[in-house]
């Protein structure tokens, strides 16, 4: 069956854009009902439960830097709180892939779906987190150590 389109050559079969890309055709399987669209809710799930994850754990070492940081305020050596260079390399390698990941479900899915938007958020949650770990470890309140 041949798409149809409107005025504005917008497909108008409810099809996800990256959806049978490659025809002209329809999928016989609506888009809501396809294998590929509970993988991205999936994802899309996964990565937010991730990125609300690493927020935390990036927050509470934040935290735990100013307040070291309040604590020790009037000794020679001022507080500061110590990462793992381990941690440090794979939460910015995963962090960049989650990111990746969350860009090509936006960008393949209608914007308007909530999956989309979810993949977005968790994108951008990625990048906050990526940004206070720079922001720590850019600062003297973190020192990184080998364990």
């Amino acid at each position: 069956m041949k798409i149809p389109r409107n005025k504005n050559n917008k497909r108008q079969c409810g099809a996800p854009r990256c959806w049978n890309r490659f025809t002209a055709y329809c999928s016989p399987v609506p888009a809501p009902l396809s294998a590929m669209n509970h993988v991205y809710r999936l994802t899309s799930v996964f990565l937010a439960i991730t990125a609300m994850i690493q927020l935390f754990g990036i927050g509470e070492r934040v935290h735990h830097a100013l307040w070291q940081w309040y604590k020790f305020a009037d000794y020679s050596n001022d507080g500061y709180t110590t990462l793992g260079a381990t941690m440090v390399v794979a939460t910015f390698i995963l962090s960049s892939c989650a990111i990746f990941v969350a860009w090509l479900i936006y960008k393949c899915l209608d914007k308007q779906l909530w999956v989309a938007k979810v993949a977005m958020y968790s994108g951008c949650s990625f990048c906050l987190g990526i940004a206070l770990l720079s922001a720590l470890l850019m600062s003297p309140l973190a020192q990184v150590v080998q364990r």
